[in-house]
């Protein structure tokens, strides 16, 4: 997810902080809190089902962009590790003979654990989304 889509979900996150908790509920010409009733805005006329249905959703929604906004930046975070962690293992092709023993060699023990850290959290990442 870009940068710029993950701002725009904190901005809309951020607007619905600033308003009455939801869940809402439209009824006649009003949209309501569900907890208390409470009349947030009114309408001229009526909205339909489905526009009413998208308005008091407004605050679930927000919240569920936040939600996936910071769930986008952790999986940035994972892969810059696992990207970072992999590029002393980068193989250079270009004056090759034999595409098997171009592995860029050799790597230290540290920079092998880099990598299966990073290898780990990125699968953590994975397992956590349910796309293990």
């Amino acid at each position: 997810m870009p940068k710029d889509l993950i701002q725009r979900a904190r901005e809309f996150a951020a607007l619905a902080d600033k308003t009455t908790p939801g869940p809402w509920y439209i009824m006649g010409y009003a949209l309501r809190q569900r907890s208390s009733g409470y009349r947030i805005a009114g309408f001229d006329l009526p909205p339909d089902v489905e526009e009413g249905d998208l308005i008091a959703a407004a605050p679930d929604m927000a919240q569920l962009l936040a939600e996936m906004a910071d769930e986008a930046e952790r999986t940035r975070k994972a892969l810059r590790i696992l990207a970072d962690a992999a590029d002393p293992f980068l193989a250079d092709q270009s004056q090759a003979t034999d595409e098997r023993v171009a592995l860029v060699q050799p790597v230290t023990v540290k920079e092998a654990e880099e990598l299966n850290a990073a290898c780990r959290e990125a699968r953590e990442v994975l397992d956590e989304a349910g796309d293990a």
